[in-house]
């Protein structure tokens, strides 16, 4: 009886330990693509960013002419 606990206890222990990888592998995937999509984020508003700037510009410039 004490050998079917003690394996039935491993078995366990060793499904955990089989669900804990894997958590952890779809966390860093998850991770990994949020990193990209942030990069791309960060980029696309910096781009944004120097295109107001340039509208800006032009319509400072043309509102200062007589």
């Amino acid at each position: 009886m004490e050998k079917e606990a003690a394996g039935s206890c491993q078995h366990i222990t060793n499904a955990f330990e089989k669900l804990g990888s894997r958590l952890v592998d779809e966390f860093r995937k998850l991770a990994a693509n949020s990193e990209m999509q942030t990069d791309r984020l960060i980029a696309a508003n910096a781009l944004l960013g120097e295109r107001m700037l340039a509208v800006e510009e032009r319509i400072s410039a043309l509102e200062s002419k007589p």
